[in-house]
């Protein structure tokens, strides 16, 4: 028990180190201006609208049986 609290101990440590997180800057040069931010935002709003949209108009109607063919549920 012991060894594995001292493991656990130790791989938190260790993602701490890994992983440092700052606020970006306007001024830092991989940032975009927040113009660009804005409307690639929306843009990738708009592409997961069209998506689910596509997902919900793809699926089956809820009637829909796996046991019967179309024939026997017209009989």
């Amino acid at each position: 028990m012991r060894v594995s609290l001292d493991r656990h101990r130790w791989r938190r440590r260790s993602e701490a180190v890994r992983h440092a997180w700052e606020l970006a800057k306007p001024t830092d040069p991989d940032v975009a201006p927040l113009g660009h931010r804005v409307l690639r935002a929306i843009s990738e709003r708009i592409q997961w609208r069209v998506q689910l949209d596509a997902a919900r108009r793809n699926q089956a109607p809820p009637d829909v049986s796996a046991t019967t063919t179309d024939q026997e549920g017209a009989a």
